[in-house]
């Protein structure tokens, strides 16, 4: 249930601790495209288990992050986020296309 940020240099072999997210979360979905830094979903508590329905974006240069968009999953305990790249030849419409990534929710069936 956090929202710490911290980078790892294996090089340095030390760790660096970065602005907290905006909202706190868990078993999040962390991507990476066009070299810019997203984390979509997760679960978060707050009176009760609910999850996270935001997209934040990591400004390095400025060691902040802003949120960039929402989605909405309803019913959580049967669906799992994966996301996908898209290249830019591929037209598809709305804010995850502006990211060059696509969140699909897939329902897992028993």
């Amino acid at each position: 249930w956090g929202s710490q940020d911290e980078s790892y240099d294996p090089i340095a072999n030390n760790w660096a601790r970065h602005t907290d997210l905006l909202h706190g979360r868990y078993q999040a979905t962390l991507v990476v495209s066009n070299g810019r830094l997203f984390v979509c979903g997760g679960l978060q508590w707050i009176e009760k288990c609910d999850t996270v329905d935001t997209i934040e974006e990591y400004l390095p240069d400025s060691d902040e992050w802003i949120e960039r968009g929402e989605f909405r999953v309803y019913d959580i305990s049967q669906a799992k986020i994966l996301t996908v790249p898209v290249p830019a030849s591929i037209p598809i419409e709305g804010i995850f296309k502006k990211y060059d990534f696509l969140l699909l929710f897939v329902k897992l069936f028993r």
